[in-house]
C-alpha cells in the first residue's frame, strides 16, 4: 500500500480522473493552493493529512497508487479495466512527467496538433512515425504505459525507482 504521494502520481491521477484543482480540492477537502503545492515538483515535505484526504479522494474515482520497487518507479493505475487503449494513457503519461501539449510536442519534434490528434485517435490513416516519436520520447524520459489485462486497469509509472 502507498502512504505517500509524489507530486507526479498526483498530477497524473488528476488527469486520469479529468478533475480540474478546483473540483478535486473540494472533494478531498483541501484548498486549491494546497493542491497545486501538492503537484509542485518544487514541493518541500507535504503534510500527511493532506496527503491522505487526495489520495483518499482518487482512491474514490477507482484509482490505485503504484509504489517504487527495486525494478520500477511510482504510479498510477485504474483499480478495473474499462477498455481505455494506449492512446487513451498519453496524457497522463504527459501529466506524469509535467508536461503540456506544447512542451511534449517540443520534445518529440513533433506539432502540438499532431500529438493531440494522435491522444484522441483523430487520423484517417494511423500516424506510425508519429506513435514512434511519442513511444521513443516517453521511454527517453522514463514512463511506462501499463495495458489493460482484462481484470486489472491500465496506468502510468517510471521505468526505474
Amino acid at each position: 500500500m502507498v502512504d505517500y504521494l509524489t507530486h507526479a502520481q498526483i498530477r497524473a491521477a488528476r488527469s486520469m480522473t479529468g478533475e480540474t484543482r478546483e473540483v478535486l480540492a473540494k472533494r478531498a477537502g483541501v484548498t486549491v493552493p494546497v493542491l497545486k503545492r501538492l503537484e509542485s515538483p518544487e514541493r518541500k515535505l507535504p503534510d500527511p493529512l493532506m496527503l491522505k484526504a487526495v489520495k483518499a479522494a482518487f482512491e474514490e474515482k477507482g484509482l490505485q497508487f503504484l509504489a517504487a520497487t527495486e525494478d520500477v518507479g511510482d504510479g498510477v493505475k485504474y483499480i478495473t479495466a474499462v477498455g481505455n487503449k494506449w492512446t487513451d494513457m498519453l496524457p497522463h503519461a504527459r501529466a506524469l512527467l509535467g508536461h503540456s501539449v506544447q512542451s511534449f510536442a517540443k520534445e518529440t519534434g513533433l506539432s502540438a496538433d499532431s500529438i493531440s490528434r494522435v491522444e484522441k485517435e483523430e487520423f484517417k490513416r494511423f500516424p506510425e512515425d508519429s506513435v514512434r516519436k511519442i513511444r521513443e520520447t516517453l521511454s527517453t524520459q522514463g514512463v511506462i504505459i501499463i495495458l489493460e489485462d482484462g481484470e486489472s486497469g491500465a496506468g502510468v509509472r517510471f521505468r526505474r525507482p
